[in-house]
């Protein structure tokens, strides 16, 4: 385990060298009639070949964030529709279309010194020839990790001049909010005009186990009572409930009950999966079903794929290859950015699936003609995860951070945790490994994040949760059966809340509602620590919350695999049906992206894969 690891921070922090290279390593010549308070996000663009645009974006979180505008070249002219504005151009003397500007711009000695400098990246600021007053920032490489230091290099410097950061960078899950939204998210705060069920019939008893058979007809006093559950507690209910999907699927269980007499619990269980399939929402559950699947990262280990000005190039046998097409397609979906071994910037081929997927049929062009290849892409393999739940170590002088889990019941370790970030901040770097990290409470990402940047990293989501005498008692349930299993009380004071809700529903001292809606407030939180965060398919809820809370902060990279994708609804309940037993699991809030994109079972995606 110990080479495993050496090997592990040995990738990543080359990888820093790719993703946040230091300040000051570009010459720079700049011009002093320019004022430079005259940039603005609205009036400065960036400029550049496909190849440049593509690789600086997949291998830099600053360029890839940047609120400017990208304008990709497919000729050798400045678009009319830019010219009057400042311009960050992206290229080398002898690059496609950037090359042939380059060459209008600058004297033939600065060509020659961008010809002679292969081995750092170069900055030159130059007066516009197409508008007065206007800068042309020329970033150049002899490739396209020099060329996208090199416009890093400017970007970090203009930024400074030009503070703050935040007017240049959006979060990664920022975007613009349609008014259109509120809409949206008042239709899927459902309302029902029948009387609640009473607190004592909603509060489930812990240690009841599920019954081995019930008849027929108890079994439909189970389905009404599920139905009710969703009805009055369950955030997700509006939003699979868009053509009557819910009465339509009790109408077809209630009529394939009367097939038989009596149900074991496991077909019944079974009976209300299968025709509730229509929900997808990984933190519900009936028994033992769980109502969402996971798109595992499926990818080949074998081809290294590196970006050229004719696509993406691999080597078998000392011959050189373009790929043309995978199935016939296409290949660019096919492609993502990751490292190798050695931490260098490379592709790799991949995709997501539920199942195993089929081998990508490649279809690829070399100086001999055409060939066809059959690659055979894998899961990983990674099952080892240390028996604590907390763990720091220092390899190579970088801290290493592992943190498994976010369940209360750990307070201890997390403490240690949350005291990791107050003792590094300021560091130049800090990995922090949650794969593995199924979930929890919040509390705990957010106070490290704080302990990091002295800043508290608001939910990224339209958030509203309800709070329904059913569902208030759900979360009883819950909390409830949590410290019953492992035997602690963790959460009486939680329990006593929502039990006092509850009570006051009940009574009419209080009228059910839902919370908020609550709509985010994006602005970038300072940071000057590099924080690289690993994460896997098995990181979920909270541990996803982790991920999409530090990525509001400045220098964050996330590496690894896609998580979980339990996003959308949180803040589970947990209620017995009265027959069967059978434990229903049911969050009772629900959280939207300002972009509206569901990523639920999909999960949240790294920087390099």
């Amino acid at each position: 385990m110990v080479k495993k690891l050496q090997l592990f921070v040995t990738v990543i922090v080359l990888a820093l060298c790719i993703c946040f290279p230091a300040p000051g390593n570009a010459e720079n010549s700049q011009p002093q009639s320019i004022e430079l308070g005259d940039l603005t996000p609205e009036n400065t663009v960036i400029l550049a070949n496909q190849t440049d645009a593509r690789f600086s974006q997949d291998f830099s979180t600053l360029l890839k964030h940047l609120r400017l505008e990208w304008v990709v070249l497919d000729t050798a002219a400045v678009p009319d529709s830019v010219q009057g504005k400042n311009l960050i151009l992206l290229g080398h003397p002898d690059a496609a279309y950037t090359g042939e500007l380059l060459r209008e711009i600058l004297t033939a000695e600065e060509i020659e010194n961008l010809r002679a400098a292969t081995d750092h990246p170069v900055v030159i600021e130059s007066d516009s020839p197409w508008s007065e007053g206007r800068i042309v920032y020329v970033c150049s490489g002899a490739n396209p990790l020099l060329t996208r230091n090199a416009a890093e290099e400017a970007v970090r410097s203009i930024i400074a001049a030009v503070p703050s950061a935040s007017d240049w960078i959006q979060t990664t899950y920022d975007a613009e909010l349609d008014w259109n939204v509120r809409e949206y998210v008042d239709q899927l705060r459902f309302e029902w005009d029948d009387e609640e069920l009473p607190v004592a019939d909603l509060t489930m008893d812990v240690n009841a186990k599920p019954a081995l058979r019930i008849s027929a007809q108890e079994a439909a006093e189970d389905v009404e009572r599920l139905f009710y559950l969703f009805s009055h507690g369950y955030s997700g209910y509006a939003f699979f409930n868009q053509q009557g999907e819910f009465e339509q699927a009790r109408e077809r269980i209630l009529q394939e009950l009367s097939s038989q007499s009596s149900w074991s619990s496991n077909a019944f269980s079974s009976l209300l999966y299968g025709h509730l399939d229509f929900i997808v929402d990984g933190h519900m559950r009936i028994g033992d079903y769980r109502f969402a699947d996971h798109a595992d990262f499926w990818y080949d280990t074998d081809l290294e794929l590196t970006l050229g000005s004719d696509g993406y190039q691999f080597v078998i046998d000392d011959t050189p290859y373009t790929a043309a097409s995978i199935n016939d397609g296409d290949p660019t979906s096919f492609i993502l950015p990751s490292l190798n071994q050695q931490g260098e910037p490379i592709y790799r081929f991949g995709l997501l699936s539920t199942t195993e997927p089929a081998p990508l049929l490649l279809s690829a062009e070399s100086e001999a003609g055409e060939r066809q290849f059959e690659i055979e892409l894998q899961r990983s393999d990674f099952e080892y995860y240390s028996e604590d739940v907390f763990r720091e170590d220092v390899v190579g002088g970088i801290p290493v951070v592992r943190v498994r889990s976010f369940g209360d019941y750990n307070a201890d370790e997390l403490n240690q945790f949350v005291e990791t970030a107050r003792n590094h901040r300021g560091d130049p770097v800090i990995i922090v490994d949650i794969r593995g990290n199924g979930g929890g409470n919040e509390h705990w990402p957010i106070s490290w994040i704080r302990g990091l940047t002295g800043r508290r990293a608001e939910s990224v989501f339209i958030v509203s949760e309800l709070e329904s005498r059913t569902s208030m008692i759900g979360r009883v349930n819950v909390l409830s059966y949590w410290d019953h299993r492992l035997d602690e009380s963790v959460y009486d004071a939680d329990i006593a809340r929502y039990t006092r809700t509850a009570e006051m529903i009940e009574s009419g001292a209080r009228q059910a509602n839902w919370t908020g809606p609550f709509y985010p407030q994006m602005s970038l939180i300072p940071n000057d620590t590099t924080v690289i965060v690993v994460t896997n398919g098995l990181v979920a809820s909270a541990g996803e919350g982790f991920v999409m809370r530090i990525s509001r902060a400045e220098n964050v990279i996330v590496v690894g695999e896609n998580s979980m994708g339990c996003l959308t609804f949180g803040n589970g309940s947990a209620h017995r049906l009265p027959h069967s037993r059978l434990m229903v699991w049911l969050p009772i809030n629900f959280g939207l992206y300002l972009d509206m994109e569901s990523r639920e079972e999909v999960g949240l995606t790294p920087d390099l894969w």
